[in-house]
This record gives C-alpha cells, structure tokens and sequence, in this order.
C-alpha cells in the first residue's frame, strides 16, 4: 500500500522469478501506471491488481503472503534512494488487526 506508485514499482515486481500475485493499494498512481500495469501483466504473465482506496492509510505497507507485514516511513518508489526505514510488525494481535483493516479496505477499494 502506497498512496504514490509509479510504474518504477513494476520493474522491481517484473524481477522476481516466481511472478507472484501482487496486490496494490494506492490513491494517487502516476498517469501512466493503469497502462503500465496492463502492459506488465501481458508481457510477463504476472497478476498485478492495483485498487484505488479513499485515503484511509497514510502510511505505506507491504503484506506478504498475508503473513508478514511492514510499515515503511518512505514511499515505495522512492525506497532505496535515501536512508529508509522498513519495519516488521511481530506482534501477533498487531499483525491480525492490521490483516482485517487492510482487507476492509481492499474490500471497499475501486479497481484501478
């Protein structure tokens, strides 16, 4: 969840080899990031699905296998280009709080 993607997100989804189902969650995409998504898919067989919320996140998240969750104090797109910090939720009751918000408003999201 990144209320600010761009299609440089794409490129880092485009190089992992097991072409996971990707689920983001965003407010603002860049222009072009509903085509590059069409095109991503297409070309390498991924299942990327991106769902437009109404800003009820102000932080980013990454879910993975609804298992492990992160909070980051950066945008995704620009994670990397600056010290960032990437933090691991451990807390049990955190972490099944966290998995019902985030499906509430997956849920209620409009597809991109």
């Amino acid at each position: 969840m990144d209320n600010y993607l761009g299609s440089s997100l794409l490129e880092v989804i485009e190089a992992i080899p097991s072409k996971p189902a990707v689920r983001l969650l965003t407010f603002k995409p860049s222009a072009d990031f509903k085509a590059a998504v069409t095109a991503s898919n297409k070309q390498y067989g991924q299942s990327v699905e991106v769902r437009l919320h109404r800003r009820e996140v102000h932080d980013r998240a990454i879910v993975v296998d609804d298992r492990d969750f992160f909070a980051l104090g950066a945008s995704i797109k620009d994670l990397g280009n600056q010290l960032s910090l990437l933090n691991k939720v451990e807390d049990p009751a955190n972490v099944a709080r966290l998995r019902a918000e985030f499906q509430t408003i997956w849920t209620a999201a409009n597809p991109l």
